[in-house]
């Protein structure tokens, strides 16, 4: 996160460049919210935020450090002056698009490949053991659970 972080600061952060911010709601099912928790668990300690992030989740994470003070393990502090635009995002936030948890509910996949497409550009292509698990977890959830009502699900073979 302080990689990329301090990245975006060199070449300056301004709210156009933020691209596309996506997040879907938490789901109020007890279990479900549960599952969907696990993976978040260290940051959700420090929230009462009710939504996951999709994309932009670095740079989410990197200007919450900035606000709080946070300072880089293994790196040289960061100092950042307070006439810098990243405080224009912190203290004014920008634009998010919200999916309802209703939308995981009826598409359970989706949240995941809506992730790795909306953070495709800022990841390095992956090795073949990495795409083979991909491919697998991709299989995995696309199979339909009973006989899918849409024609284009229905027609799928797996």
């Amino acid at each position: 996160m302080w990689d990329k972080g301090q990245k975006m600061m060199a070449i300056g952060m301004k709210r156009q460049f933020l691209g596309e911010s996506m997040a879907i709601e938490i789901s109020p099912d007890p279990a479900k919210k549960s599952e969907q928790l696990m993976a978040n668990e260290n940051l959700i300690k420090e929230t009462n935020a009710g939504f996951l992030s999709l994309s932009t989740s670095h740079t989410t994470a990197f200007l919450k450090a900035i606000n709080h003070g946070c300072l880089p393990d293994e790196q040289p502090p960061m100092e950042v002056r307070k006439d810098d635009p990243c405080w224009d995002l912190i203290q004014n936030g920008w634009s998010w698009l919200i999916l309802s948890h209703l939308v995981e509910g009826q598409w359970p996949m989706l949240p995941t490949l809506l992730q790795g497409a909306m953070n495709s550009a800022n990841s390095k292509a992956p090795n073949e053991l990495e795409l083979a698990a991909q491919l697998g977890h991709l299989y995995h959830f696309m199979k339909p659970r009973r006989k899918s009502k849409l024609p284009i699900l229905a027609s799928l073979k797996f």
